[in-house]
């Protein structure tokens, strides 16, 4: 990045490169920071009322049988050769 030495003065007020990377990085971090924060209020929300397909990837088999299931049913009628 190439930023002259008048240009960095006149817009953000700094004097040095590394004052100029100081305040490139704490912007930076403000601007990630909201971003994270954005993300988990949106999450925490959860789908609109209208969006289908959210709403379809949030359905989940109801926990209220405590009983384990096999993760396949065994065919008993089936025929072997």
């Amino acid at each position: 990045m190439w930023i002259s030495r008048d240009d960095s003065k006149q817009s953000v007020g700094a004097n040095s490169k590394e004052e100029l990377l100081q305040l490139i990085g704490a912007q930076w971090r403000q601007m990630q920071r909201e971003q994270k924060d954005a993300s988990v209020e949106r999450t925490a929300k959860g789908p609109q009322a209208g969006d289908r397909r959210a709403r379809s990837q949030r359905k989940t088999r109801s926990n209220d049988s405590t009983e384990a299931r096999p993760s396949f049913k065994k065919r008993s009628g089936f025929k072997k050769r």
